[in-house]
């Protein structure tokens, strides 16, 4: 399990600096709305929506780095872990 957490932080660290900043508006506005969804879940106690939504917003984050290969990775690698 560590080791692949230990790729999961390399992946994501990698994806993470290639985000151009500041974000653009499209990126901004889908985090926010997904960042929404996550606090409405959390709110009505709906675990499952929650997870979904937290899910969601790391997808938005990491596809904002351009690479659909490095965000397949990270997908593949979240997959693999608990």
């Amino acid at each position: 399990m560590r080791q692949i957490y230990s790729v999961r932080e390399a992946l994501e660290t990698l994806a993470a600096e290639q985000i151009a900043l500041p974000a653009g508006p499209e990126t901004l506005s889908r985090l926010k709305t997904i960042q929404g969804g996550h606090a409405a879940a959390v709110g009505e106690g709906d675990a499952r929506a929650a997870f979904r939504a937290n899910m969601a917003f790391h997808e938005a984050l990491f596809a904002a780095c351009g690479n659909p290969h490095l965000v397949d990775l990270i997908q593949m690698m979240a997959q693999k872990a608990p």
